[in-house]
């Protein structure tokens, strides 16, 4: 019996209305971190908050990222830094100790699956807290496809079934997956959705030629998966700047010497922007600051690298405790958000083209471990890593041509597993967004995703004023939150959103 099956369905619930109806739209870990954050408060501020989630997956919290797919698939964040309570961050490693025993918690890199098991359980726990606080968590098992603003409320809707009204409502429905770029839909040797991998994978033959589009951490997991499923053939990762995720290097904390709120409330100009230039000026000085030698990190910054060369560099200075990537990621967890903000429109379509796709990969790097099994791939010669992909064409039903910089490769399958696009909603969200576009309720952002009001993550209407009932996080956000994807930017975001989500007065937003 799955946890879906124990709840009481939404008709079933003759209770008095809650002071508060919250709907959360999404059912992954930014859900289960929002629901901890709400009950938290509600339990500390006695508020009469009432939960419904909208989720079609029944297995609410792992999402795509964290399902049980075996273990090749690691987190790429050291397991003391997982948590979804930002108010103890050794939540995770704890609930390891008491499930897993001191062993496996010790470990610094874990399969994604137990954080995935982790947040099952979380949420099966919040279910017990509500019910306990008298106000059960009410889910919805479908896909919420309409949200308008009425005089009663927002209303959320679904394809099979009738809209309900809520007082705030807060969407979440995480990262999109890989966009067909080259149409290959259709072809039976294409796989769209790498995920899971277990399953997906298991009609490629073991000496079958595969290719794998993307060179980021889903396509690095995708090389892992062939090679733990036995697949002893060819394996080409393509991407159009053949990147690797840079390779975590050991964590060092550190206070803060140049960067403060302070410096860039006086770096703005009259415009109230912050050059990029000037970020780069800025970034550079608090690194020198920290010790970290400047002048030997210039090729890191280079939109073409050598993979082989790029993972040896990662992988002697994570051996040796270089600090210099460790600063770096948590002043992009800390002041990444403020940067993007701060950017004219023309310094921003200069990064996306010019440095996006390095800062993704130094944002996210992958586990040394990982990193050394990648390097023994490629020096056996079973994996390549080419960039430069143009096109991908099918010969015929069973073999493809793929053209990139250094030639042409003939393979006889295509995993797709590209990084989602900036902003990208997706096939989940492209009906709820649509609608909530067309109805007045929601504005598209040139970068991607929808427009927010920046700190409060309040979606602004037609009109652009922002809403005190519509919400949105993520990736969905990331036009105005440049977003790399981690749970503690995530937890930031849920931080700075409470105190508007939980408000207990607000104007009602009428749309002509």
């Amino acid at each position: 019996m799955t946890v879906l099956q124990l709840l009481p369905t939404p008709s079933a619930l003759q209770r008095d209305q809650a002071s508060l109806r919250v709907a959360i739209i999404g059912g992954g870990a930014t859900a289960i971190t929002l629901i901890d954050a709400i009950e938290l408060r509600a339990r500390q501020d006695g508020l009469d908050v009432e939960i419904t989630v909208y989720e079609a997956d029944p297995r609410i919290g792992p999402g795509r990222a964290y399902q049980n797919d075996g273990d090749y698939g690691l987190l790429n964040r050291q397991a003391c830094f997982m948590s979804i309570k930002r108010q103890d961050p050794g939540h995770f490693v704890d609930w390891l100790k008491v499930h897993h025993g001191e062993e496996l918690a010790s470990q610094e890199f874990l399969p994604r699956r137990y954080f995935g098991q982790y947040l099952s359980e979380c949420f099966a726990q919040q279910l017990g807290n509500a019910r306990q606080r008298g106000r059960p968590i009410q889910v919805v098992a479908a896909r919420a496809t309409s949200l308008s603003v009425a005089a009663e409320g927002v209303l959320v809707g679904t394809a099979g079934g009738p809209a309900r009204s809520f007082d705030r409502v807060a969407v979440c429905i995480g990262t999109a997956e890989p966009h067909d770029l080259f149409g290959l839909g259709c072809m039976p040797r294409y796989i769209g959705n790498p995920y899971p991998m277990w399953t997906r994978f298991a009609g490629i033959g073991s000496h079958d030629h595969v290719a794998i589009i993307g060179t980021s951490l889903s396509a690095v997991d995708a090389v892992l998966a062939l090679v733990a499923q036995g697949h002893q053939g060819p394996i080409s990762m393509l991407s159009r700047n053949g990147l690797l995720p840079a390779v975590r290097m050991p964590h060092h904390d550190f206070q803060y010497r140049v960067l403060s709120p302070e410096l860039l409330l006086g770096k703005r100009d009259a415009t109230d922007n912050i050059a990029w230039l000037d970020w780069l000026r800025i970034v550079a000085d608090e690194l020198r600051a920290q010790g970290v030698d400047i002048d030997g990190l210039g090729e890191e910054l280079a939109p073409v690298q050598c993979a082989r060369a790029r993972l040896v560099r990662h992988l002697a200075a994570a051996q040796a405790g270089a600090k210099w990537l460790s600063v770096l990621v948590d002043i992009s967890k800390d002041y990444i958000e403020q940067a993007w903000d701060s950017l004219s429109d023309a310094d921003r379509r200069a990064y996306l083209g010019n440095y996006h796709c390095v800062f993704m990969s130094l944002c996210n790097p992958m586990p040394p471990q990982t990193a050394g099994k990648l390097l023994q791939l490629l020096e056996s010669g079973q994996l390549s890593i080419r960039g430069g992909l143009e096109t991908v064409q099918p010969i015929d039903e069973r073999s493809f041509r793929l053209v990139h910089g250094g030639g042409v490769d003939q393979v006889d399958w295509v995993i797709n597993a590209t990084r989602s696009e900036t902003g990208g909603i997706g096939k989940v969200g492209e009906a709820l967004v649509g609608a909530m576009v067309g109805n007045g309720v929601a504005q598209l952002h040139p970068f991607g995703g929808i427009k927010v009001e920046f700190g409060s993550h309040r979606v602004i209407d037609r009109f652009g004023q922002p809403s005190n009932q519509v919400f949105a996080l993520g990736q969905l956000a990331s036009g105005n939150h440049y977003y790399t994807s981690s749970l503690p930017m995530i937890s930031r975001q849920i931080e700075r959103l409470l105190p508007a989500l939980l408000a207990p007065h607000y104007e009602q937003v009428k749309l002509a």
